[in-house]
């Protein structure tokens, strides 16, 4: 039968011929002044039970990070669909840069042609607007903020 005294239990480490604490039990807390007796004190129930606690403690705070993993997910895909639609919105504006190439120091003057439909502006305008729709979503002060 094997030992069940705790590790640290100076008398088990005593009748394992170890290295043992002369004046007080690391497992139980005894010392000579409180009187350490012959035995270690440490009740297995107590053990146990604390050990059931922690567990509950470590269950409940794991609950908490799958919560908080489920909401960034849900941010990102969110997210990533909204970087999508930006794209998608400014593909256009990509397309009419391109017959201004190579860059001549013209950056500042007026576009003169002008091959995309105002649907185009538009879109790109109101995807712009929504980002700062959600921008103000995430900054509201009743959003609940994340250890």
């Amino acid at each position: 039968m094997s030992d069940t005294r705790p590790i640290d239990c100076r008398f088990r480490q005593q009748d394992e011929g170890r290295a043992y604490p002369r004046s007080a039990c690391n497992a139980c807390g005894k010392t000579i002044t409180t009187g350490l007796g012959r035995a270690c004190t440490v009740n297995a129930a107590t053990e146990i039970e604390a050990l059931r606690r922690e567990n509950q403690e470590l269950r409940a705070e794991r609950d908490e990070w799958k919560a908080m993993a489920t909401e960034f997910k849900g941010l990102t895909e969110e997210w990533q669909a909204r970087a999508e639609q930006l794209e998608a919105a400014l593909e256009p504006f990509a397309k009419e840069a391109d017959l201004y190439d190579p860059p001549e120091g013209d950056d500042d003057q007026p576009a003169w042609s002008r091959d995309f439909p105002i649907g185009m502006l538009r879109r790109a305008r109101s995807a712009l607007t929504m980002s700062d729709i959600h921008r103000e979503q995430l900054d509201r002060p009743d959003r609940k903020e994340t250890p």
